[in-house]
């Protein structure tokens, strides 16, 4: 009768130390190929980076806009003779409310940018002067804002 040389609780590999069934080595692109590549891939990275960044900031801008607006309704209703001081207040509510989602935008496109930030750094890449700039820009706006609404929040306290 036929006896097997193996242990049968034993587990035999004939092949490379860290080969992976089904899977072949990828054969290595000329290095001219492999740059036109890199550069096209980091082309259409950038234009994606530089459309999301302009939408965020432009959803910012027409959110603090809308604030602006319903401040100046606010500041109007509380200088005027025939008005209640609780429809004044009312206005300031919605002007801060409108002005807290102004500031959530702002935040938002602010952490984008820095992810961005990050992620160019580690592939060793710069982001474009145009796109620095509207992220520097909302990170001021997230700052100034900040300042704005404790000074408001403590002013009316």
């Amino acid at each position: 009768m036929w006896k097997p040389t193996q242990q049968p609780d034993e587990l035999y590999h004939f092949g490379v130390m860290g080969m992976k069934w089904g899977v072949h080595k990828a054969r290595k692109l000329a290095s001219a190929g492999k740059t036109e590549k890199h550069a096209a891939t980091l082309a259409k990275i950038d234009t994606k980076a530089t459309k999301k960044l302009n939408k965020l900031n432009a959803r910012y801008e027409k959110k603090q806009a809308k604030a602006d607006r319903k401040f100046d309704k606010a500041e109007r209703k509380a200088n005027s003779l025939f008005t209640s001081k609780r429809s004044a207040e009312k206005a300031f509510k919605k002007a801060s409310k409108a002005q807290f989602k102004a500031n959530k935008a702002a935040l938002k496109g602010k952490k984008w940018y820095e992810q961005m930030e990050k992620s160019y750094k580690k592939a060793n890449i710069s982001m474009t002067k145009e796109n620095q700039e509207i992220g520097k820009e909302l990170v001021r706006q997230v700052r100034a804002n900040a300042r704005a609404m404790y000074a408001a929040t403590y002013v009316r306290g």
